[in-house]
């Protein structure tokens, strides 16, 4: 809620603050923990526990009710609905709990490995234990309290880190990334009731729940087809490629995707709650929409950019020459993580709206299209082809959503078109100034010059922004959007 004399760009200034300094650490946290881990591990590890996170992923997707989503949207005094809501969560993690420990052996049959079983079986029991988490923490999006957010966040990847690390060195197995994740999920649980005073209580309320749920039905649907979508490459990965052929895919989908997907995670939590402030204002609706575009193209398309063109040092360097055939599947996601980052505003502004029904339609639509390429496309070039499939079907299925997204916003095509040209043109001028200070300027990149190459070309998609770009220079002469101001 807004306090007295606050308006809600203020807000959501400090809302953002909070936010994308809690991701940034979580990014940062994240990748080292990757890096050393990749290090001590074996590609099989990895793709050990992707089959479990596979598992895992499918089955939430199918048991999302879209209760959060619900409580946000929802306006007015949540009552007895958080109780509720509660409830329900703890039945559903029982429910996930019981269910996945029940099908790990058949999974493990599925795979071909016998020992995804037992990682199956202990990795389930993070649901058990997510159930639990305080449902008060949905007022942190709902009223844009992103501070005690970032508390909120960051306990579980901090003891991951802390936990995962150790393990891996004194057992170097799949177990240190098992237990790294189980002790994520109970730190998460705990900090969730020390960071909200909300006490919930067991409610079973049909009525209530009949409220929820008819909202929540499309999201539960949207999330069937997202998790299959999202988790579908994986799996004809893990059956057709191998075990090891997905610890090559996923850390490489990891390492390609993090930077963009940390922004749109970022982006979701602080635009959702926003936009249902502002859907019945369309103005202003469009205003925020229109410059949450801007901001995330001005960022993940140098992002994007720059782990195209250093994905072959990143792996060598970082990872090892046994990550190698991960580098161009590693190139196809860069690109195919920038489509996802772009397209990623459209979901919280067609739930705000009340519109949740078209995630579902595109979700269902893209779907059918990797289906029907995903299988030819990894046969003919393995894990890139399984990129290339994921990218395709992203590509075709955005513009529908951008006309959609158009249409409510009620905006100029080639405006909107405009915000995302203009970062990426000057991100492929950074590329061909990197790629010249790699060919004519550094020999074998080490650690040093990977970092200095980086420093530089950000320097010059910053210098060729400023040149191209009247809103980047009115940034940085404060002069920030006076007409668009959302107040």
């Amino acid at each position: 809620m807004l306090e007295p004399g606050e308006s809600l760009t203020h807000k959501v200034i400090k809302g953002g603050l909070w936010i994308f300094l809690a991701r940034g650490l979580v990014q940062f946290t994240g990748i080292i923990n990757s890096i050393i881990l990749a290090r001590l591990l074996a590609p099989s590890d990895f793709g050990l526990m992707g089959i479990a996170l596979m598992t895992l992923g499918v089955l939430q997707g199918f048991t999302n009710m879209g209760l959060k989503e619900a409580l946000i949207q929802r306006k007015g005094d949540l009552g007895e609905h958080l109780d509720v809501a509660w409830t329900i969560s703890i039945v559903r993690g029982l429910f996930l709990f019981l269910i996945i420990f029940l099908l790990a052996p058949f999974v493990a049959h599925f795979f071909e490995n016998p020992k995804a079983a037992s990682v199956i079986r202990v990795v389930s029991l993070s649901q058990f234990f997510s159930g639990f988490n305080n449902i008060g923490v949905v007022y942190f999006m709902k009223d844009l309290d992103f501070r005690k957010q970032f508390i909120y966040d960051l306990s579980g990847t901090l003891t991951n880190v802390l936990v995962a690390i150790p393990l891996a060195y004194v057992i170097g197995s799949v177990w240190a990334l098992v237990f790294g994740l189980l002790s994520s999920s109970v730190a998460t649980a705990i900090a969730s009731y020390i960071v909200h005073p909300y006490r919930p209580s067991l409610r079973f309320n049909l009525e209530k729940i009949k409220d929820l749920v008819n909202y929540g039905k499309w999201i539960t649907v949207s999330q069937i087809f997202l998790i299959v979508l999202s988790r579908g490459d994986s799996g004809l990965v893990g059956k057709v490629l191998g075990t090891t052929a997905l610890g090559f895919y996923q850390l490489a989908y990891k390492f390609a995707t993090i930077p963009v997907t940390e922004i749109t995670q970022a982006a979701y939590k602080l635009t959702f709650p926003v936009y249902t402030h502002l859907q019945d204002n369309v103005e202003r609706l469009r205003m925020g929409y229109l410059r949450t575009l801007r901001f995330i193209s001005f960022i993940s398309a140098p992002l994007t950019a720059g782990m195209f063109i250093m994905a072959p040092d990143f792996v060598r360097v970082f990872l090892g020459d046994k990550w190698a055939a991960a580098v161009s599947c590693m190139q196809v996601l860069s690109l195919y993580g920038f489509a996802l980052s772009i397209s990623a505003n459209t979901g919280p502004l067609f739930q705000a709206v009340g519109r949740p029904n078209l995630v579902t339609k595109i979700v269902f639509l893209r779907l059918i299209i990797t289906g029907a390429l995903l299988y030819p496309f990894s046969l003919w070039w393995g894990i890139t082809g399984t990129a290339i499939a994921v990218l395709v079907s992203a590509l075709i299925m955005d513009p529908i959503a951008f006309y959609e997204v158009i249409k409510i916003i009620e905006c100029d095509t080639m405006e909107f078109c405009k915000i995302v040209f203009a970062p990426v043109v000057n991100s492929l001028v950074m590329v061909f100034f990197v790629a010249a200070m790699k060919k004519y300027f550094m020999g074998q990149i080490h650690i040093p010059g990977f970092f200095l190459i980086v420093i530089l070309g950000g320097l010059c998609y910053l210098a060729i922004s400023y040149i191209t770009q009247e809103d980047f220079r009115d940034l940085i002469r404060y002069r920030p959007y006076r007409k668009e101001q959302i107040t």
